[in-house]
């Protein structure tokens, strides 16, 4: 299996993939354009920088907890801690699939509704 780059050069793409600088990732997420260099730089991304960037990256902050290879704070844990081999087998599926159909499994994902209801070990509403 190939090892993901570092978290520094995955920050780099995705802002470069959003057409964003430095300084428009600084202004848009409100923090010191030093604290986003120094990530880039290799320092490891503190999880309060994470959920600043998640929305100007257009990501759910889950996602770059996962992609900083951070783990998840309780309340990011999935509703049921028991799916994590589910969702290890869904993932490995979908990246084997054609790029065609993981487009098409991003656009089904993205048509369903938003998650309500409480965390895991409490009742749903």
């Amino acid at each position: 299996m190939t090892e993901l780059p570092d978290f520094d050069v995955l920050l780099t793409r995705l802002a470069r993939h959003r057409e964003l600088s430095v300084d428009d990732l600084s202004r848009l997420a409100g923090v010191p354009e030093d604290e986003i260099r120094a990530v880039l730089d290799g320092a490891a991304p503190k999880p309060s920088l994470l959920h600043r960037l998640a929305p100007v990256l257009r990501l759910h902050p889950e996602d770059l907890f996962v992609i900083a290879s951070l783990p998840l704070p309780p309340e990011m844990t999935p509703l049921d801690p028991l799916a994590w081999p589910a969702v290890v087998d869904l993932v490995r599926h979908a990246i084997a699939l054609p790029q065609q159909e993981q487009d098409r499994l991003r656009r089904l994902a993205a048509s369903l509704p938003p998650r309500t209801g409480r965390w895991a070990g409490e009742r749903w509403n």
